[in-house]
């Protein structure tokens, strides 16, 4: 996408940047998670290696989350996105009938 097209449709470069962060740390979860488990290892290694990649997903959704509550920018594409899906679904609603 390029960057004129990011700005006229109001996507902000920090939630790319944090969206791709909680992406990535929720497949690393997943993949450690998958390794972990196919291992058979159990105790309390294996438990703390489970909870700092769930830590490290939390925290990267977290910081995502608190980006989309105090970003201006964010908050306007969501309201506009929201617009878009309550008028497209009222569309579709009375097309039906």
């Amino acid at each position: 996408m390029t960057v004129e097209l990011r700005e006229k449709i109001g996507v902000c470069n920090e939630y790319e940047r944090l969206l791709e962060a909680s992406h990535r740390a929720m497949r690393t979860w997943n993949e450690r998670r998958m390794i972990i488990c196919e291992s058979g290892a159990t105790g309390r290694a294996r438990d703390l290696q489970l909870l700092t990649e769930q830590a490290k997903y939390a925290k990267a959704q977290a910081q995502l989350q608190k980006h989309i509550r105090e970003c201006v920018r964010c908050q306007f594409a969501t309201a506009m996105r929201e617009r878009v899906e309550a008028e497209e679904s009222r569309i579709e609603s009375q097309t039906r009938h």
